[in-house]
C-alpha cells in the first residue's frame, strides 16, 4: 500500500491515502478508527471515538465519516458525523464478565 492509487491485472485501483480523522486544536482526539469498504457501493465508512483528550475516560461520542472511492483513486470524504454518544470509560472489552470463549 503506497499513497498512490495502482491497478494490476483486474484489480480495482487502490485508494489515495486520505487522512479522516485529525486532532483538533482545542485538544479533541479521535480514537480507536474502524473502517469498512462497501466494495459493490464503492464506499467508505470510517468510524472513531471522538474524545475531549486521548484518556480512555474523555470519549465522548461516536463519529462517522462516509467516503465515496472515484476513478482517479481519490477519496471524496463527507463532513465527520455524529453516531452516538459514549458513556464512561470505553478501554475495556464491551462486556462486564469474563469470556474464555465466542
Amino acid at each position: 500500500m503506497g499513497n498512490r492509487a495502482s491497478k494490476s491485472s483486474g484489480e480495482e485501483a487502490e485508494p489515495l491515502k486520505t487522512t479522516l480523522f485529525e486532532r483538533e486544536p482545542c485538544g479533541t482526539t479521535y480514537r480507536i478508527p474502524a473502517l469498512i469498504y462497501l466494495r459493490h457501493r464503492h464506499t467508505f465508512l470510517a468510524f472513531a471515538e471522538k474524545r475531549a483528550s486521548s484518556a480512555d475516560r474523555d470519549a465522548k461520542v461516536l463519529v462517522m465519516r462516509q467516503g465515496a472511492l472515484q476513478r482517479d483513486g481519490t477519496v471524496q470524504v463527507d463532513a465527520v458525523r455524529s453516531s452516538a454518544a459514549v458513556h464512561g470509560d470505553s478501554s475495556g472489552p464491551p462486556y462486564d464478565e469474563p469470556v474464555s470463549r465466542l
